[in-house]
């Protein structure tokens, strides 16, 4: 039997505090055994576990006793009040995980000292107080810590930069031929951004701009949204690094297309950030980041890119920012000597303003079937792939009209295939992946657009409307069918 048994209880039986608020509760101690003590202490500390070297805060102690001698079946009870720091909050992940602690230990000399600890959850409240600024621009959000359990080494931080000095001077050519290579046909590219700092489910957008200099083939333009975490564990040359994709999101705007000499392209992505409480992250040894990377990938050729990295922080975080300007409209001045071009139709000089207006809202509603779309694959991607998650998403959906680009694998004949709606008996059955994705999809199209569907091969980037089915779970696949454009 133990000489004593310790007991922390919180206030708040849900243990859930705000950041900034004042945690509150009492510890018991029951005496078995007769003992001396040097003390009671109650610590407060952030820490974190899970695949990681472990990094905590600073601990805040608190002396409930001072030293004395107990006797056998005495009990007592000391109320605690400690003030909750802002930062980090709560996370429990695959890889890493932070906690907030509430410890108490009785100081018994010569022999092992009786400890307790329970841990309280702590949710986004106040923002912590340096961070301010715009946000523009990436603000460091690093809580006081105490000693990591990595020590440093001189040494290796010398060869280190050594090895890293040798390596840049050894891609520096290569990569330099690569950026002129890029730059000769591509020209100057630019990506803005509103801001890059931001909260769970706001709109974010960027738009990329450029002026080919040759006529060239695009696979595509287009943006993936990635968030990860990263533990790294060991140190010296023994360390591991464990990453795990908390979320992946890909946005093609262009694809399959032709680009020409002198004709400004100008492209924007619009992401609904997801609905998530892995804020981004940075314990040395410990992170979460978020990153969106732009690409132009272009056929036998090396492809552009630019990663843009986003912090997500809570939304009560943010007051006390400035928000960034809101995005320039396109640069038609004489930098581009060529009329702006974007994926969508140009309109026609001697259209009415009431024609433009119809054509622009036309295109917009196009433009929205298709994030919708990405949005939902994305979101089925998210869902687990065994059980019905992702074939409930697919029948919530089922009712509403979606424009796709459809990268074709192969197209065959609909007849004799289990067919039960009219106009579709006779018509093909399209199979590929939905262009930027992985996602498998098969549509069943019209008898009468044959003619343009035969003309279809694998490679080809094939848009069109269509409605869900449903969700095969045999092979990963949506089901889905063609709507007759110029119906009703």
């Amino acid at each position: 039997m133990s000489k004593c048994d310790l007991q922390i209880k919180f206030d708040r039986e849900d243990r859930t505090y705000a950041g900034g608020e004042t945690v509150t509760g009492r510890v018991y101690i029951r005496i078995n055994n007769s003992m001396k003590s040097n003390g009671v202490t109650l610590t407060h500390q952030w820490r974190t576990h899970g695949r990681g070297n472990v990094s905590g805060g600073t601990k805040e102690t608190v002396e409930l006793e001072d030293a004395r001698s107990y006797s056998p079946g005495e009990e007592l009870e000391f109320s605690f009040s400690l003030r909750s720091p802002t930062y980090p909050v709560t996370y429990h992940g695959t890889m890493l995980n932070v906690d907030h602690y509430v410890s108490v230990e009785v100081n018994v000399p010569w022999a092992f000292d009786p400890k307790a600890e329970e841990d309280y959850v702590l949710v986004p409240g106040e923002p912590p107080a340096h961070f301010v600024g715009s946000r523009n621009e990436i603000i460091a959000l690093t809580p006081a810590a105490g000693q990591s359990s990595t020590p440093p080494n001189i040494i290796l931080a010398i060869l280190s930069m050594m090895f890293s000095l040798a390596f840049f001077l050894l891609i520096k050519g290569p990569s330099r031929f690569c950026k002129n290579v890029l730059a000769g046909r591509l020209g100057e590219v630019k990506l803005s951004t509103p801001h890059v700092v931001v909260a769970p489910g706001e709109q974010w957008t960027a738009r990329i701009q450029f002026q080919p200099r040759k006529r060239f083939r695009i696979n595509s333009i287009g943006v993936t949204l990635l968030g990860e975490e990263s533990a790294t564990s060991g140190s010296g040359t023994k360390t591991t690094t464990h990453t795990h994709k908390i979320w992946e999101q890909k946005l093609v705007v262009r694809s399959n297309d032709i680009l020409t000499a002198g004709e400004l392209v100008s492209e924007e992505f619009t992401f609904v950030l997801p609905t998530t409480a892995a804020f981004s992250l940075d314990l040395m040894d410990n992170t979460i980041q978020w990153r969106a990377t732009v690409r132009i990938d272009m056929p036998l050729f090396p492809d552009w890119s630019q990663a843009q990295h986003i912090q997500i922080v809570p939304e009560s975080f943010l007051r006390n920012l400035t928000d960034g300007p809101p995005m320039t409209s396109p640069d038609n001045t004489a930098s581009f000597l060529g009329t702006p071009h974007t994926s969508l139709a140009p309109v026609c000089a001697s259209e009415s303003l009431e024609s433009d207006e119809e054509e622009e809202s036309s295109e917009s509603a196009t433009q929205k079937m298709l994030s919708d779309f990405l949005q939902l694959v994305a979101t089925m991607n998210a869902a687990p792939r065994h059980g019905n998650a992702r074939g409930h998403l697919v029948s919530n959906a089922a009712d509403q009209i979606f424009e796709a680009a459809i990268l074709i694998d192969r197209v065959t004949s609909s007849m004799g295939a289990s067919v039960k709606y009219p106009g579709y008996e006779y018509g093909k059955t399209v199979t590929g992946t939905i262009d930027g994705t992985d996602q498998a999809i098969q549509v069943n199209t019209l008898e009468s657009q044959n003619n343009g569907i035969d003309d279809l091969r694998r490679g080809d980037i094939w848009q069109t409307q269509l409605t869900l089915i449903d969700w095969d779970s045999l092979y990963n696949r949506i089901n889905a069918r063609q709507i007759d454009e110029n119906a009703g």
